[in-house]
């Protein structure tokens, strides 16, 4: 799903994306007031295009 966040956030590079995920703390990532099963869904599957 990274790359899709990549794209969203408008960054060149996966490891200017990925710089944010040291930022989650570990409580927030364990947390029950979070669905995070829910954030499945948000992002759909995007299909290759020919070339």
């Amino acid at each position: 799903m990274l790359p899709y966040l990549r794209a969203y956030m408008g960054h060149e590079k996966i490891s200017s994306t990925a710089y944010y995920i040291h930022l989650l703390p570990e409580n927030l990532i364990k947390s029950a007031g979070i669905d995070w099963s829910g954030f499945q869904g948000l992002i759909p599957e995007v299909d290759v295009w020919p070339e």
